[in-house]
């Protein structure tokens, strides 16, 4: 996310994977994914991940909540070997 983020008191998001186990997930504005799963702590594989967010804005109102979902493309060159 783009700082500041001076309106958004928290969020909800979540990773999926492609067989849609939750691979990551924070509540924490910043997300802070460094493409590593939950559990094992190590980088997952290459490919297309899932994700869903909602987004808990500070108005004047009180929170409003605004979701989104979309995927992203992960790639790790770390793994490729060049010859």
């Amino acid at each position: 996310p783009f700082l500041p983020i001076a309106y958004v008191d928290s969020v909800e998001f979540k990773v999926f994977n492609r067989w849609g186990n939750i691979v990551f997930e924070t509540s924490n504005p910043l997300i802070n994914w460094k493409g590593d799963n939950k559990d094992s702590g190590e980088l997952v594989s290459d490919g297309v991940y899932y994700y869903t967010i909602t987004i808990y804005e500070k108005t004047l109102g009180g929170l409003l909540p605004r979701k989104q979902a979309d995927y992203i493309h992960l790639f790790d060159n770390r793994k490729t070997s060049v010859e």
